[in-house]
């Protein structure tokens, strides 16, 4: 066999290698993100449940909701721009953008949402 012609076969076989281990670490990343924002979301439930706690047992005893109730509120906003933080990192790691309309993650050389026909920046 030629040597040029091994060598064509060693240099398209490092770059598929190189092409696999990048899309290796894309998944890797994009379902960390993914388990990362359903992690945060658990915890904004947990935060929604132990509001819902607090505002019955103030029911029941007849008195207002105690100001613990603005901190679980404060912490819940938090949770959302994190949430908000991680999605962009995520879209940008799918190549993707958000329709500012609709929320979907549309690809990023679309000129309109498929979901709501808003026109992308």
């Amino acid at each position: 066999m030629d040597i040029d012609v091994i060598n064509s076969i060693k240099d398209t076989l490092g770059k598929a290698k190189d092409t696999v281990v990048s899309k290796s670490s894309e998944i890797v990343e994009i379902t960390k993100l993914k388990y990362s924002i359903a992690d945060t979301e658990g915890d904004i439930s947990k935060l929604m449940r132990a509001i819902g706690e607090k505002v019955y047992e103030s029911y029941k005893s007849g008195t207002e909701p105690d100001e613990s109730i603005n901190g679980f509120c404060a912490e819940i906003s938090e949770k959302y721009a994190e949430i908000d933080e991680k999605r962009a990192k995520l879209s940008e790691l799918k190549k993707e953008v958000v329709c500012k309309s609709c929320g979907k993650s549309v690809d990023k050389d679309a000129d309109f949402c498929p979901k709501c026909g808003e026109k992308l920046d």
